[in-house]
């Protein structure tokens, strides 16, 4: 976050809800801009700890009013010319040495398993 973007538009916070309302506009999480915001001194250390207190009776592992993930195109064409070859989800996550489920986790779940077997052309390359 540029922090002459943040001062542009977070001159001051009012609450804990402003904060939430704004983070939309840098697709980051409350603690990360109350994070920033105290860094280039728009909140107070006062300010700073209330609101982590805040987040915290929340809870740490829900975001309040979350954001949908952000998706990789490049990983999508790759992978749409890897399916079009015959390539599956469990070739690549075998030959790269990884749980395919977890290959899916990593590709942020673009990722769909198309067919098990091996694929067409025998190997993965570099897709331009």
């Amino acid at each position: 976050m540029p922090h002459a973007d943040l001062l542009a538009h977070l001159p001051f916070v009012k609450d804990l809800d402003h904060l939430i309302d704004m983070k939309h506009r840098w697709r980051v999480s409350v603690a990360a801009l109350n994070y920033a915001l105290h860094k280039i001194g728009v909140i107070s250390d006062w300010r700073y700890r209330g609101f982590y207190i805040e987040l915290n009776k929340i809870g740490r592992t829900v975001e309040p009013k979350g954001i949908e993930a952000e998706t990789s195109l490049v990983w999508a064409k790759i992978l749409k010319t890897l399916w079009r070859e015959g390539t599956t989800l469990a070739y690549i996550a075998k030959e790269l040495y990884v749980p395919e489920k977890e290959l899916s986790n990593m590709l942020f779940g673009i990722a769909s398993p198309v067919a098990d077997g091996p694929p067409a052309k025998g190997s993965l390359r570099l897709v331009d």
